[in-house]
Formats: C-alpha cells, structure tokens, sequence
C-alpha cells in the first residue's frame, strides 16, 4: 500500500504562515519596545558606547593618549583639544573613557554570561525535578543570596586575585543566586503544559527535554533580567576597582579613575565628573533597556 503523497503546495503554504506568524511576533515585540521611549533612549546610549568602545583605537591611541603621561597638559579643563580634560599625568580622559567601556562593557557582559550558564543548569534542575532536588539546592541559593553580591566578589577576588579573569569568575558566581530563582520560576511556568507532556510519552530524555522545549519557552524573562544583571555587574566592577580589588591602574577603568582622582576633585571635579557619568549612564541604559524587553516579551505583563 502506497503512502499519501504530499502536496508541496500545501508545506510551502504551511512554511509561509510560520514565518509570517514568527515575523509578525518580532514587528509586535519591535513596536511595543519602540513605543517605550525611554527603553529607545537607553539602546541609543547602549550603542554609542560599544561603537566607542571598538572604534577605540581609531579615535585615540591607547599607549600615546590613554596611558602615556604628558605632564605638560596635566589638569586641563575641558577644550577641543580635550574634550573632557586632562588628569593629573596629562592624560586624556575623553580617550580613557572610550578604552574603559572596552573593560567595563566585556566584564559587565562576560560575568552574565557565565552566571547565566550555570543558573539554567541550576533552575531548570530544581524547576523541573521539584521535590527534594528543589528544596536542597534552593536552600542553597537561598544562603547565596544571603551574601551581598559585591561581598561575595570581593572575597572570591580577594582569595584568587584581581584579574579580569577572575573578577569575571566572581561577578558571575554572584549573579547565580538571582537569576537562578528567575529561571526557576520561569520553569515552573511551562513544566508540565501539554508540549512537555507530550515529550515525555515519546520517551526524550530529561536533558533533551528540559532545553529543548523548557528553556526554550523561558527566553523572555531570562534575556531581561540578564540585561538588568548587566547593569548592576558593570557597577561592580566600578566598585571593585575603587576598592583597590580590582583592575590596577594604568589601565583606564571607571572606577580606577574615580579612585585616582578623588584626592583632586574639590580642584578638579572634572576628573570624576566625567568617569562617574559614564557608569552612571551605561549601568542607567541597560536598566531602561530591561525595562522595555519586559515589556515586549512578556504579554501578560503588557495587558
């Protein structure tokens, strides 16, 4: 017996109207975050810091104007030779601004990447099992997020060192606690609909189940709050880095240059000024930005 042919015309049709629903699903999600003109502004912010920060080099030498000391030009006020002034060794700060984003930006981004593999591992684990896998490793989260977040990275800096390796390591391990309940919740939310079930009867196994049609189906909430991470990691690191615990100077970190500058600021407010904008205005930006995603990606929320 022969089996049914199928209509091609038919799978073209069937191909089309998927891809019209999931296009017409990104122009609603599109419209509803442009219609947020604060979440428009903060991604305009957001974007003319990454292309300051990669066309770094173009606009300013890092070893002849970020770092390189010229004590003749040292505590100058802002001009358009130097857009925002000089520091106490001469340097540039407008080009050690754009070279810090290049820090600030890769740690803030880096340290959420890492806390956001390790908390799908651990939410959707306690999401998807429940019972006494979820109570133990909960209570668990639970006493991490009894640890401050800049105290936990202080002291996995201070026990390895302050590389940017290892304040990546840290500020990622101190966003686990966070996102874990997020991703949590978010698996609860879609454990046991029709679609899983139907995974189950057909025998995939629990990993391939939980990213495969779980995760997949939580994107939204997780893609905010890493967003909203990101602003509160890149603070971190200026904290760190004020502290003394992380990135040394010469290199032209935010929170380097406030520390440096902060026996002249009552001369020279310009020196602080200027690196205190910059964190203030990316860690502000990501938050308008999460704030918009939220409300494109999660409907319920919206209505």
């Amino acid at each position: 017996m022969s089996t049914p042919s199928v209509d091609k015309k038919t799978m073209s049709r069937r191909e089309y109207m998927k891809t019209y629903r999931k296009t017409s699903r990104l122009k609603e999600m599109w419209d509803v975050f442009v219609a947020n003109r604060l979440a428009v502004l903060g991604l305009i912010i957001i974007t003319i810091f990454v292309l300051l920060a990669l066309f770094a080099n173009v606009i300013a030498d890092y070893d002849t104007v970020a770092i390189a000391s010229n004590p003749v030009d040292r505590f100058q006020g802002p001009s358009w030779k130097h857009l925002l002034g000089t520091d106490e060794m001469g340097r540039d700060i407008f080009a050690r601004i754009i070279h810090g984003a290049r820090i600030s930006l890769r740690i803030g981004v880096l340290s959420v990447l890492v806390g956001l593999v390790f908390s799908c591992i651990i939410g959707a684990t306690a999401g998807y099992l429940g019972g006494v896998a979820d109570d133990i490793i909960m209570r668990i989260i639970d006493i991490m997020a009894c640890i401050p977040r800049i105290v936990m990275a202080i002291a996995i800096v201070a026990a390895f060192g302050s590389s940017e390796f290892n304040m990546i390591m840290a500020l990622g391990i101190a966003t686990i606690a966070s996102m874990s309940r997020v991703v949590r919740s978010a698996v609860l939310s879609v454990r046991d609909t029709e679609y899983v079930e139907a995974a189950k009867a057909v025998g995939q196994n629990t990993p391939k189940i939980v990213f495969s049609h779980i995760l997949v189906n939580c994107v939204a909430p997780i893609i905010v709050q890493s967003t909203l991470a990101i602003a509160t990691n890149v603070m971190s690191v200026s904290s760190l880095s004020f502290l003394g615990m992380g990135i040394a100077a010469p290199a032209p970190e935010w929170g380097c240059m406030i520390a440096t500058a902060r026996g002249n600021m009552r001369q020279y407010p310009f020196l602080v000024i200027a690196p205190g904008m910059a964190i203030f205005l990316t860690s502000m930006a990501f938050n308008l930005v999460g704030d918009g995603l939220r409300d494109a990606l999660d409907p319920k929320l919206k209505r």
